[in-house]
Order: structure tokens, then C-alpha cells, then sequence
């Protein structure tokens, strides 16, 4: 990141935490805990579009293509000012970004504002969530020329995609959490299926306990500290038993 020119070493009074994040890709996002910082910072009420709304866009389309713009918030430049705030903790020493970090309150919201102006007057066939874009056209023809026109702006902007993310001219796309399949759409199987319980003991086990636990609060004499009610312990000693052993 030094190299790239991302970082600078810093003097800054500021210092967050670092947070190393894994991608989808097996890469690894750099982050940085500005939970501190974005507790004073004004947040910018931009307003993020609806998923929904941008997925029914899209409607009949019988061609997509979608773009992803290569670590985007690091296209954005920070001002002088807003530098020294950035600045995080490693073990080599304090630095600071000389571009939008992931993290900042206002980060989504700002990098939102340039994309749709970015997209200004192409509404009509092209939409984007934050760093991800997609083309949807009813013929080739018509797809080439929307395609044309989206990488002449991002061109002109100095912004750069991610040709190993980006999918181009297909009927079969997958963007937002959903796989569209010309005409139809679904959810995208590996953001909804159900997470994979690698130990179903532990999961009666934490099961059982949270029972107990609520028999704990019913029986409120079993917690006396002055004189406990021995009918009451042995009776809810009884229904934990019960409990345990139906798991």
C-alpha cells in the first residue's frame, strides 16, 4: 500500500485500529476501525438506492453486462484534511491514507455520489451499487452501444475495473445477491443457503443450556441467597435433568 501510494507515513493525533477483512476471492480487505472517529463525524445523508428497486430495473433484458470497479473506494482522493484523520496503528508504525479508506462513516455514501454521477443520463440502461455495475439491454446491437458509452465515462473519470469480476454481454449474470437468467431472477444460491453446523452436539448443548436458563427464571427461589426453597431447587434440579437427557 506504501508503494501504491495508498498510505503515507503520518504525525497525525488521530489513531484507529487495524482490521484485516476476508474477501469472497480469497483476497484480504484492509480495513481499519473508525468506530471512534465516526462517533464525531457529521454523516452525509446521501441516499443509497434500493437493491430492489435497481434489480427491477434491469427487467426483460435479454443482455447484461456487469463492470466492478477495482478496489473502489481507493479511487477516491482524501483532502489534505481529512488525511491526518485517517491515520491508523501497525506494528511498523502510524501512517495515514492519501484515499477514501473502507470504514469511514460517510465512505459509502460518498463513493455512492460519485458512481451516479458518473452514470448521470444513462439511467435508462445502466444502475450501480456502490462499486458494482451493470448494462442491461434488450438487443446486441443496443448493448454494445450502452456498454460503449458506460466505459467512455469511467474512462474519462480515471477509474479502472476489475476485468477478472466483470461479466460482458451474458444472459446469465450474477450481481447484488441475485443470478439473473434472461428474463428471470432468483437468489444467488450462495448468499441464502443455510450456514453448515459442523458440530450438531454443541449446538443442543448451547440449546440446553439456554433452557436451563430459562427455568432458572421462572423458579425465582432457586437463586435465593438468604434461605433457598429445597422443594423448588429439587424440583427444577428435576426438570434440568429431564431436559438434559431429552437432548
Amino acid at each position: 500500500m506504501l508503494q501504491m501510494g495508498v498510505i503515507r507515513p503520518s504525525g497525525s493525533a488521530w489513531a484507529s485500529p487495524v482490521v484485516l477483512v476476508p474477501k469472497p476471492d480469497g483476497e484480504i480487505r484492509f480495513c481499519v476501525d473508525y468506530r471512534k472517529l465516526n462517533a464525531v463525524t457529521r454523516p452525509d445523508n446521501y441516499p443509497m438506492p434500493r437493491t430492489d428497486e435497481l434489480l427491477e430495473k434491469l427487467g426483460r433484458a435479454q443482455f447484461i453486462s456487469t463492470l466492478d470497479l477495482t478496489k473502489g473506494y481507493w479511487q477516491v482522493p482524501l483532502d489534505e484534511s481529512a488525511k491526518e484523520r485517517s491515520a491508523f496503528t501497525t506494528h511498523l508504525g502510524l501512517y495515514e491514507s492519501n484515499v477514501l479508506p473502507f470504514g469511514l462513516r460517510n465512505a459509502p455514501a460518498t463513493f455512492q455520489r460519485l458512481v451516479d454521477g458518473l452514470l448521470a443520463g444513462l439511467g435508462e440502461y445502466a444502475v450501480a451499487y456502490l462499486d458494482d455495475v451493470a448494462i442491461f439491454s434488450d438487443s446486441w446491437a443496443d448493448h454494445l452501444e450502452h456498454l460503449q458509452k458506460v466505459l467512455e465515462r469511467i474512462r474519462e473519470a480515471g477509474l479502472t475495473v476489475k476485468a477478472k469480476k466483470c461479466q460482458i454481454g451474458l444472459n446469465r449474470v450474477t450481481n447484488l445477491g441475485t443470478r439473473w437468467v434472461k428474463e428471470l431472477s432468483a437468489p444467488y444460491r450462495p448468499k441464502v443457503a443455510c450456514p453448515k453446523v459442523k458440530e450438531t452436539g454443541s449446538i443442543l448443548l448451547r440449546l440446553g443450556r439456554l433452557l436451563q436458563m430459562i427455568c432458572t427464571a421462572i423458579q425465582p427461589n432457586r437463586c435465593s441467597t438468604d434461605r433457598p426453597n429445597q422443594k423448588e431447587t429439587a424440583k427444577c434440579c428435576s426438570v434440568d435433568r429431564k431436559v438434559s437427557e431429552g437432548l
